[in-house]
């Protein structure tokens, strides 16, 4: 459509130059000629009529052209709107095939094992009571061990029904001021007992009356994933802290360990759904992978951030910020 409206512009440009050379012919003829004063009036009318015309038609054509290029530049950036939105949804896609993939691997494997190890242990604990084997420090070792495997399966199914009803819509953030404090000492109590069989010191650093601003219960599932992994990654002897400070609007937690730190590879993709796989503790207790991104999910569904730093061989920091009021713009 552009290029006709440019052929056309261009045919009465064409005829315009010719009425102009009429028009100076005219002219110079005029000039030699007895005319009357009326004839060259006529004359001169008519010439005016026909560039006033020509003029009309060249402003129509370019009218036309300009809205059929303003039209077409409308409809071009439609397409890249549409572009762009295809391209939001596939990632979309893709993250939610590799959440699927992955709660089907735990689902599959994970949790087989776990009710693997416990029939395991029911079954020896069985067969020693039936043979007249059954000493008590068996039966302390049988009932350790399946209370471990029943805590794993907890904190496995915890996890997944966190995860689960996030994705589904059905958790909502209700934010609300919080005791960071109270948090994080019942976290360490309901801790205690896994990082005392491994020797290792569970330390508060998190001042009394440190409040912020969040959903306590998205709260407490962060810091329980946090001191959890730190308990489980940290040799037999090590320390865990967890402490905060204040920094603009914003309360930042760190939960620390000298634990055994993180590769460098591994950090980048650590908070994303099958991001890693899962690795093993220091006492080779399990793990799912869902926690972190499950931390992240939270953290920022209540307007904050999450992030680690690590060495490996010398530990890891995570640390998270919430808002330390009800004025921030990032609640989602």
């Amino acid at each position: 459509m552009k290029e006709k409206s440019k052929d056309k512009t261009g045919d009465y440009v064409s005829m315009f130059q010719e009425e102009l050379v009429y028009y100076v012919k005219t002219l110079e003829i005029l000039n030699d000629q007895d005319i009357s004063k009326e004839e060259l009036n006529d004359e001169y009318r008519q010439l005016s009529q026909k560039y006033h015309k020509l003029i009309l038609e060249i402003m129509k054509i370019t009218r036309i052209g300009d809205m059929n290029y303003k039209k077409l530049m409308k409809a071009n950036d439609k397409i890249h709107q549409q572009k762009n939105k295809l391209h939001v949804l596939n990632r979309q896609l893709q993250k939610a095939n590799a959440a699927k993939d992955k709660i089907y691997s735990i689902i599959a494997h994970d949790m087989k094992n776990l009710l693997q190890v416990l029939m395991f242990s029911s079954e020896l604990l069985g067969s020693d009571y039936e043979n007249g084997r059954l000493e008590e420090d068996s039966i302390i070792k049988y009932i350790e061990k399946v209370l471990k495997t029943v805590q794993n399966m907890s904190e496995l199914l915890e996890n997944l029904l966190h995860w689960a009803r996030s994705q589904s819509g059905e958790i909502e953030c209700r934010p609300q001021q919080i005791d960071l404090y109270n948090l994080a000492k019942k976290n360490i109590e309901y801790l205690r007992e896994n990082a005392e069989k491994k020797h290792i010191g569970l330390m508060l650093g998190i001042q009394e009356n440190t409040f912020a601003y969040a959903d306590e219960n998205m709260t407490k599932s962060v810091l329980r994933n946090l001191l959890s992994n730190a308990v489980k990654f940290t040799n037999t002897g090590g320390v865990v802290e967890v402490f905060s400070r204040e920094s603009d609007d914003f309360i930042v937690t760190s939960v620390a360990d000298n634990g055994i730190g993180i590769p460098k590879a591994k950090i980048k993709n650590l908070f994303e759904i099958g991001g890693n796989e899962s690795t093993t503790g220091t006492a080779k207790e399990k793990g799912t992978g869902l926690g972190l991104p499950l931390c992240k999910e939270f953290v920022e569904k209540n307007g904050g951030e999450i992030r680690v730093k690590s060495t490996p061989g010398k530990g890891s920091i995570f640390e998270f910020t919430l808002p330390g009021n009800c004025q921030s713009p990032n609640m989602k």
